[in-house]
């Protein structure tokens, strides 16, 4: 069978995958929940046959539920599907193992980066879940007051006038500052 890359196949145990791109003598293949791993280049997986491709599913069949490719640029920094940030700091590597050229980036651990290279499509190729799988964006600060009332109720104010002011005719407990950040 030959295979193709961002074409959805389905395997022998009955699960979709996406063809991310051709790797060292093989492919990457993407599940739903986001695992990739290698096929050889006929689509068999040589530890379990269950695991290799069986056919290819139609095309009208919606790539929604697999996840996207996501095309890499040059100094910018994206999110990894474990939630860890990746600067890209080179897009033209030439590869020794494979044709054609990758991308080099630093993954932030705890307290310190390391390398992973990836196809140009954000998939790692040598390290299982650090798949690129959006742009980072820097969450939101959030600062503002919070009046507690008997029986856990609580309100949020943006500003402290706000809560003094809506406070006054309740029988608020106290006032308090909160600050945290969300997802933009």
């Amino acid at each position: 069978m030959r295979i193709f890359p961002d074409r959805i196949y389905r395997l022998n145990n009955g699960l979709k995958v996406l063809c991310r791109s051709e790797v060292i003598e093989g492919w990457l293949l993407t599940l739903s929940n986001g695992a990739s791993y290698f096929v050889d280049p006929a689509g068999q997986c040589e530890k379990d046959d269950d695991w290799s491709i069986a056919y290819e599913e139609a095309e009208d069949n919606s790539e929604s539920e697999l996840k996207k490719a996501v095309p890499l640029e040059l100094n910018k920094v994206y999110t990894t599907e474990k939630g860890d940030k990746v600067r890209i700091i080179c897009v033209d590597k030439e590869s020794v193992e494979r044709e054609g050229v990758c991308a080099v980036g630093l993954v932030r651990g705890v307290g310190h980066e390391y390398v992973v290279l990836y196809s140009l499509d954000g998939a790692a190729l040598h390290l299982t879940g650090s798949d690129i799988v959006a742009e980072y964006k820097e969450p939101v600060t959030v600062e503002g007051w919070v009046n507690v009332h008997p029986y856990g109720q609580m309100f949020f104010y943006k500003t402290l006038g706000e809560a003094n002011a809506a406070g006054m005719s309740t029988n608020r407990i106290s006032c308090v500052k909160v600050f945290g950040s969300q997802e933009p």
